[in-house]
């Protein structure tokens, strides 16, 4: 199996350019979307790259315009700009089936892309799901973080588990401009759900609301008790495996994978 290999596409009328990163193998191929202000380096990105290689799957991660190693400035991106690196990715640097696997906000940003290339995704595995958050994000800013935004069209808001993030008032636009929840979401392959119940940032109550308004019958939303929003310690990690793996195996209607490699470990 080979390695994983560097893309550096241009975007499309911008003097920019998208960090990606592939490796080919077995399908479905994995696609990971990562969260706000995240990269693909996170946890569970490197530990997603990690589940490639043991099933020997194709991966694809990727860091959106803004974000990682890829040029542009967060304050100027939109959920619109992400949808759109995530198509230039998954159109030109992959090949047949794919399972996208997205966290927080990344999981919005897969459901924008998704719904344009329906008939490549045979799975979508939503973590901590931040679908349509900014309709209720400004009502969670402290006063002082809503006169910033106001005024000057951004502020800094603090996360219980990360640094500063920024909110921009270009963001929540387009984040109005792209609300999902408001009506059936027209995407029928099977969705798997993971949530923390001690999530503080992006309560569980999303991906509950997101499981009804998906029309596909195939949605199971699995709560963690105990678990809070980044759902990156090792027994999460073991249960996306699991998920993935469950997953995949459906696809190849129950016929075995292929032997795992040895298993890198990162803890």
């Amino acid at each position: 199996m080979e390695m994983e290999q560097l893309h550096h596409p241009k975007i499309r009328g911008k003097d920019m350019t998208l960090n990606i990163r592939t490796m080919r193998g077995q399908p479905p191929t994995l696609v990971f979307l990562h969260g706000l202000a995240s990269s693909l380096e996170s946890t569970k990105g490197n530990f997603l790259l990690d589940v490639a290689m043991k099933y020997k799957l194709g991966i694809l991660r990727m860091d959106y315009r803004g974000h990682g190693m890829s040029d542009g400035n967060f304050t100027e991106c939109t959920l619109t700009d992400w949808k759109e690196d995530t198509l230039l990715g998954i159109d030109n640097f992959t090949e047949g089936p794919l399972l996208f696997v997205g966290s927080s906000i990344g999981v919005w940003v897969g459901l924008l892309a998704a719904l344009e290339r329906p008939e490549r995704i045979m799975g979508f595995v939503g973590i901590a799901a931040a679908v349509d958050v900014t309709r209720h994000l400004y009502q969670t800013l402290s006063s002082f973080e809503k006169e910033a935004l106001d005024q000057t069209g951004l502020c800094k808001t603090y996360s219980n588990h990360a640094d500063p993030i920024t909110i921009t008032q270009r963001l929540m636009d387009s984040g109005q401009n792209n609300l999902l929840m408001d009506k059936p979401i027209p995407l029928h392959c099977p969705v798997r759900l993971l949530h923390g119940e001690k999530d503080t940032d992006v309560p569980y109550s999303y991906s509950l609301e997101l499981s009804k308004a998906l029309e596909s019958e195939d949605v199971h939303t699995i709560l963690i008790k105990d678990g809070e929003h980044r759902l990156s310690r090792e027994q999460d990690l073991a249960l996306l495996e699991q998920t993935i793996e469950m997953m995949v195996k459906n696809y190849h209607k129950n016929t075995p994978l292929t032997k795992p490699v040895d298993r890198i470990s990162y803890f």
